[in-house]
């Protein structure tokens, strides 16, 4: 079941026992070494985008079994000796660029705090004590200013 509607599973379903959810790397290596025959392919669809990254390379090296790490959204066609992407509907491009959206207004709000505990600092004089810092600081001011105006004629 997904979201309730009952949808039938064309393919073959295998249980691993003592399969953990919550395996480190050296495990998920450990997995992936105890095969008797190598898989042709390997899917990573689970972890942190850095942490999969890692562990895909760790693989690769290791086995020579080429991983992918799939997008949300993509669908793979397993018919013959490699795996082969399908095209990726648009309304998941979408919602990609969504999510695009939403990472860059949470950097923008995070600038924000971070020019806000350096508005303090400055106010408070904590970069007086040295005039190298707060020059420093007001020529790296400038170069972010132009970057972003010109970001923004772009």
């Amino acid at each position: 079941r997904i979201f309730g509607e009952e949808i039938a599973v064309n393919a073959r379903v295998e249980y691993i026992e003592g399969y953990s959810g919550h395996a480190d790397q050296e495990w998920l290596l450990n997995f992936v070494y105890s095969f008797h025959n190598q898989p042709k392919h390997i899917f990573l669809v689970h972890g942190e985008p850095d942490s999969q990254d890692v562990l895909k390379g760790k693989i690769e090296e290791s086995t020579g079994t080429p991983v992918t790490i799939p997008n949300f959204g993509e669908s793979f066609s397993l018919d013959g000796d490699m795996p082969e992407m399908l095209e990726r509907p648009q309304n998941l491009r979408e919602f990609d660029d969504h999510l695009l959206r939403l990472d860059i207004l949470d950097a923008i709000e995070s600038m924000k705090n971070e020019i806000s505990s350096m508005e303090n600092n400055v106010k408070e004089g904590q970069f007086e004590a040295n005039g190298a810092d707060i020059e420093s600081l007001s020529e790296k001011i400038r170069e972010l200013q132009n970057e972003i105006n010109n970001m923004m004629k772009k």
